[in-house]
């Protein structure tokens, strides 16, 4: 019953709660790998975040947009 109830959660899952997911994925490693570097880069680790943050807002926009055309 509780897997049937994760499962038809995720099938059907709102836009906001799917952006939201995102977004916090994408800081919770990004502060992780912040704080405990796997590999050390010698490239400008804030340019590279902006880069992922538009694409994280651009992903989130089209979802928004799709989900309302939609339905």
């Amino acid at each position: 019953l509780q897997m049937e109830n994760i499962i038809n959660y995720f099938s059907s899952i709102p836009s906001s709660h799917r952006a939201l997911i995102l977004a916090g994925g994408i800081t919770v490693f990004w502060l992780i790998e912040s704080a405990v570097p796997f590999i050390k880069f010698k490239y400008n680790k804030w340019q590279h975040a902006g880069i992922n943050i538009f694409f994280t807002v651009t992903t989130i926009i089209v979802n928004f947009c799709l989900d309302s055309f939609l339905q």
